[in-house]
């Protein structure tokens, strides 16, 4: 069959699965503006004003996305809860800084009030900075995080221009940007009028050595995946500190595993200084085993790894490649080994993607059933119908959310899954499934993430 026929059957059977949508108002605009109104008229319905200011919120994201940055601030102003409007704020600066308009893009963030620990304005002006580098404009981009406050952060922000412009694949700026990190800030001149003081008189060489170190750890490990491992072992082998450098050849021995190339994540893994820090990298090596089909020395590993660090989670991704190789039952056998609920959770989840990918709908509810924690099952569902919605099987993804008895739960999968679609090119489906969704404010928001994706 081919694609538009497929389409066709798709959009039949999702409108099958849920009746008619409810009719829209007779909209003669382009698509996006008929969809933005139409969130707008459901939001302006809404009498609770916390669900009003997420509809808003939504909306915001959407026409900032679409260049349309003064109406989207005019409806952020309308947004009532602080926290929220300091977010739509945010998504307003960063989409200016993906169009490339960095000065009103650092103007709008610079105005956010946000004091909170995980603020908003500060990931705003990351942002900025990282987009900047990404386009080759290093020294801006650096001028750009001075107006971050937080040394720590600052810092931080300065190591993510790094990673920026070494994933443009210039990895001599990348390190040049890299050996700045650790430049003095206080007493540098020609200070953007941004800066922001601190109260502090000098900073520790701590926050900088961090993330100077870390900076180059993610580089390694770039350049590992790159498939430049000779180039990511002496960038590991130049890092002073020792922890770091165990960091960094972790990371390279578990880009090496995951390519398939088993001795030598062996052999970069002995290489490691830090006690236990070969960990990540002993786990990473156990399911490239499984995946190159050797299970029983795979298991042995993870055996090992339980008996030596005395930590389970070598039995993870085992378990994970056993149910891809088709023996359930047995994955299910290595899981038990595992006693971390976390670690449970996120296996159990993977081997439901897995057996949804392999069309085994119903095994793959059943292993998220065995999930104990009511979020982490929550969150694995709405990852399975994604996945599904996204790999074209949108009706399957409906099913799993009207089998649902939790109605805000079925919400979150079907507005997932109608942004698939549409993201896919199935206008008709999307909306179809969108408008299906009985909770008013839901609703509202699928139409307004179903204008942002479409093409």
């Amino acid at each position: 069959m081919n694609r538009c026929a497929w389409w066709v059957v798709g959009s039949v059977a999702l409108g099958l699965a849920f009746g008619a949508a409810p009719a829209a108002a007779a909209c003669n605009a382009p698509v996006l503006t008929c969809l933005i109104g139409e969130a707008m008229a459901g939001a302006e319905a809404l009498e609770d004003t916390g669900a009003r200011d997420e509809v808003f919120f939504e909306i915001v994201t959407t026409l900032a996305g679409q260049g349309e940055r003064q109406d989207a601030l005019d409806l952020a102003a309308r947004i009532e809860n602080p926290a929220t409007l300091a977010e739509a704020q945010s998504e307003v600066a960063k989409a200016e800084a993906r169009l490339g308009h960095f000065d009103t893009a650092t103007a709008i963030a610079f105005a956010i009030l946000d004091s909170r620990n995980e603020s908003v304005r500060i990931v705003a002006i990351e942002v900025i900075a990282t987009e900047q580098a990404r386009l080759g404009l290093v020294d801006p981009a650096f001028e750009t995080v001075i107006g971050i406050d937080n040394p720590y952060r600052r810092s931080e922000a300065e190591a993510r221009i790094a990673k920026a412009v070494a994933m443009t694949g210039d990895m001599d700026a990348a390190f040049r940007a890299t050996a700045r990190i650790a430049t003095s800030y206080w007493f540098s001149t020609g200070q953007p009028q941004f800066k922001i003081a601190s109260g502090l008189v000098s900073r520790s060489t701590e926050f900088d050595d961090y993330w100077f170190f870390q900076a180059l750890v993610e580089l390694a490990e770039l350049q590992a995946r790159n498939g430049d491992v000779i180039a990511a072992l002496m960038t590991a082998r130049s890092i002073p500190d020792f922890v770091a450098r165990s960091r960094a050849l972790s990371g390279i021995a578990v880009a090496q595993a995951d390519s398939g190339d088993i001795d030598g994540a062996m052999e970069t893994a002995r290489r490691i200084e830090s006690a236990y820090g070969d960990l990540d990298a002993m786990i990473a090596i156990a399911g490239a085993r499984a995946r190159a089909g050797d299970t029983l020395g795979a298991l042995t590993l993870a055996r090992s790894i339980w008996s030596g660090y005395g930590a389970d989670a070598g039995f993870v991704p085992v378990a994970v490649e056993q149910v891809r190789s088709g023996d359930l039952a047995g994955g299910l056998t290595s899981l038990s080994h595992v006693g971390s609920q976390q670690s449970r959770s996120r296996a159990l989840a993977e081997m439901a993607l897995v057996l949804g990918q392999g069309g085994r709908i119903e095994d793959a509810l059943g292993v998220i059933d065995r999930i104990v924690e009511a979020r982490d099952r929550e969150l694995a569902l709405q990852a399975l119908a994604s996945d599904l919605a996204r790999s074209g099987r949108g009706a399957e993804a409906v099913d799993i959310a009207k089998g649902l008895e939790d109605e805000g739960l079925a919400a979150q999968i079907l507005i997932e899954v109608a942004v698939q679609i549409a993201a896919a090119g199935d206008l008709t489906a999307a909306l179809t499934v969108g408008r299906s969704i009985a909770d008013p404010m839901s609703r509202a928001i699928a139409l307004a993430e179903i204008a942002r994706v479409i093409p």
